[in-house]
């Protein structure tokens, strides 16, 4: 048995599932990022906001976008490290036994047999032979099934909210890229475009 092989599983599995998290994490931003930017592109194209919203509009975009990123980039290394009790063994162990109800059950007893070995006096070859049993168990789980892939609802969600990004682009083609174009330059002053415009025939007005 190699050692610390029930903890070696355990940080795999932490491995899988962290990664599994960042996924998801991405999708639900990029799905919010969409969402956002349609909304935006909306309302600039229908009311022209004034340079003081825009510049107010684009900074709660920026913030909100990086202080996105960061909580997902801050979860995830927390959960990685398993830093300040996150993700933690015997947290993984109970997540792992609604997994696999089978090794689950014995994967708690087996870790915390591993981590007392080296103080047993009495017992210690009964205690090698549960945890290498265990051991064996979980060699034969495929490493790609302790990752949780993103749900077919999300993916869904992601698919209907690109489609529906596009279809709203094509529909507003002539006023969206050019809304768009403001709100990346909302310090900028353009004009209003108006409908008609009066000519005086004397040109005195």
């Amino acid at each position: 048995m190699k050692s610390n092989s029930i903890k070696s599983f355990i940080q795999l599995f932490r491995s899988q599932q962290v990664k599994s998290q960042l996924h998801r994490g991405l999708t639900q931003m990029a799905v919010g990022t969409i969402i956002s930017l349609l909304i935006l592109g909306l309302l600039e194209s229908i009311f022209y906001l004034s340079v003081p919203i825009r510049l107010k509009t684009a900074e709660f975009v920026i913030l909100f976008f990086f202080a996105a990123i960061f909580y997902i980039g801050l979860r995830y290394y927390l959960n990685r490290n398993s830093i300040f009790g996150n993700s933690s063994d015997y947290f993984l162990a109970h997540e792992f036994e609604s997994r696999e109800p089978r090794i689950g059950d014995r994967l708690i007893n087996a870790l915390q047999l591993e981590e007392s070995l080296e103080k047993l006096d009495k017992g210690k070859d009964l205690a090698e032979y549960a945890v290498s049993r265990v051991s064996a168990d979980l060699d034969n789980i495929p490493p790609e099934s302790l990752y949780d892939p993103i749900s077919n609802k999300l993916k869904k969600t992601f698919a209907i909210t690109a489609a529906t990004a596009v279809v709203l682009l094509l529909v507003f083609i002539q006023s969206l890229p050019s809304a768009y174009l403001r709100l990346a330059q909302p310090s900028r002053e353009f004009l209003i475009p108006v409908p008609f415009t009066l000519s005086s025939l004397s040109g005195n007005q």
